[in-house]
């Protein structure tokens, strides 16, 4: 290219293909604009033409250095897929709707499976691929027991094919970020940049997919099946080497590689061993970075931006979600279907280890974790040990940093947010929670509890090494080190 700003429009015609392809010759500091005109029919034509009139090869030392950024590939079709991809400089519009693909062989796959109606089903189960490869590892790997992995050098992390391993290492290892140049985001992959700008800065809502049995609505197909399978069909996956069950084949693969196979990601600032990157990478940006997001509206800072929406929506907007089966009304969606499993669906899980009963899985999974497995979270500071992480942060909040929560109204210090929220509502707000087989009435929902579990159902705590029985766990606990331990 020169340095005169004039532009210039060759329009080239392959032989081999029936494409017109539109090259507008521009700045330097400017993307490049491909506009495919008619219907391409041969890939490898259009391939050629595109690497000779638009991929910069500044070659050094066996790299080809993109125009736009810092990206170097090592193979010139690399170099040509990350500019397709990440910089808008070559699409592919279908002619049927509004889809525009990053390659030919994405909207070739689009036609196929949207407009034709062309797919690749398993025969043993309902699965059904975009194309044959994706048949091919899909029958290997959850039919024929085909364990393919591509192990990272620098950590314990697995991939399931090279393209994958090759994100994580970008990402995890190598620090790539893809930021957005209009504020302070950055993705982990082009497209992830790509979602946001549409979103954020363009307006552009993605497509909607209605759940055609309730009211929920995915932002992608495959998030819609999923829903559709988890809620309304039931289907679950099962761990071979013990009871778990996943909604989700990714979450009962991410189980197995941290229970089963010994895959963790720990931290390389404290102990912590996260179960994925992702909750690893949250983990370092609060404990760490104090990395939060403040409501605008009160003193509540949440760890997830998620969790923010929530908060919003429960305590500023009063949104609610009613049991249509009792009175119970919640203040999340999922406390609700909690709720409902727990109180109206009649299953009980058992321990295998003792009598504990409960109706829900994840009390079950802490209940053997602390009784029988005799997990602990040590705190580095003391010898306090918690039976749950989070236990412990509040722990150390309040023991060690001196933490306090101070109500807006009195001054008072509660040592977490829940302690906080129970100051509110028993001496601002005058909530009380009534028993229904009494007269007496608490100002804890836990206390409540106590209550109709010592005076009503009569349950008792013994000791297992005297006659000694307490109503309340916390009176066994002391019993114990007063009477046994601390002799």
């Amino acid at each position: 290219m020169t340095d005169t700003a004039e532009t210039e429009d060759l329009f080239v015609k392959d032989e081999c293909a029936s494409v017109n392809v539109k090259v507008e010759l521009i700045e330097e500091d400017t993307p490049l604009n491909f506009n495919l005109d008619e219907k391409a029919d041969c890939k490898q034509g259009l391939k050629r033409k595109a690497e000779s009139l638009m991929l910069p090869q500044s070659f050094n030392k066996g790299k080809y250095q993109c125009a736009f950024c810092e990206y170097v590939a090592d193979e010139q079709t690399s170099l040509q897929q990350h500019m397709e991809s990440s910089h808008d400089v070559i699409r592919y519009p279908c002619d049927q709707c509004e889809y525009n693909g990053p390659s030919l062989r994405a909207l070739n796959t689009h036609k196929k499976v949207h407009h034709e109606g062309i797919c690749y089903p398993c025969n043993k189960c309902e699965y059904s691929a975009t194309n044959a490869g994706n048949l091919k590892r899909h029958i290997d790997t959850k039919h024929e027991g085909v364990r393919i992995r591509f192990p990272c050098d620098q950590c314990q992390y697995s991939a399931s094919d090279q393209r994958t391993l090759k994100k994580h290492m970008n990402v995890q290892h190598n620090g790539i970020r893809y930021p957005c140049e209009e504020c302070e985001y950055s993705a982990t992959d082009s497209w992830n940049l790509k979602a946001h700008k549409r979103a954020i800065h363009e307006g552009i809502k993605e497509a909607k997919y209605p759940c055609n049995s309730c009211e929920y609505v995915a932002a992608k197909p495959y998030t819609l099946k999923k829903h559709k399978e988890a809620k309304h069909e039931g289907v679950r996956y099962y761990c071979t080497q013990c009871d778990y069950s996943a909604k989700d084949p990714r979450n009962l693969k991410t189980h197995k590689e941290f229970k089963h196979e010994g895959i963790k990601y720990s931290c390389d600032q404290c102990e912590f061993d996260a179960k994925d990157p992702i909750s690893l990478k949250r983990h370092k940006e609060y404990t760490h970075e104090g990395i939060g997001y403040p409501c605008d509206q009160c003193d509540y800072v949440a760890t997830l931006k998620g969790s923010l929406k929530t908060h919003k929506k429960a305590r500023h907007e009063g949104i609610r979600y009613p049991c249509d089966q009792c009175d119970y009304t919640a203040t999340q969606q999922g406390a609700l279907r909690t709720h409902k499993e727990g109180k109206h669906s009649g299953l009980t899980y058992l321990c295998d280890q003792c009598e504990y009963t409960t109706n829900q899985p994840k009390n079950l999974k802490y209940h053997i974790e602390v009784k029988h497995e005799g997990i602990r979270y040590n705190c580095d500071q003391c010898d306090y040990a918690a039976t749950h992480p989070t236990t412990l942060k509040i722990h150390k909040e309040a023991k060690h940093d001196g933490i306090r929560y101070p109500c807006d109204e009195c001054g008072h210090p509660a040592k977490s947010v829940n302690d906080l929220k129970r100051h509110r509502e028993s001496k601002h707000l005058g909530i009380r929670y009534p028993c229904d087989l009494c007269e007496l009435a608490y100002t804890d929902k836990d206390k409540l509890k106590k209550h109709k579990e010592n005076k009503h159902e009569g349950i008792r705590y013994p000791c297992d090494q005297c006659e000694y029985s307490a109503t309340e766990k916390g009176n066994l606990k002391k019993h114990k080190f007063n009477i046994h331990i601390n002799k």
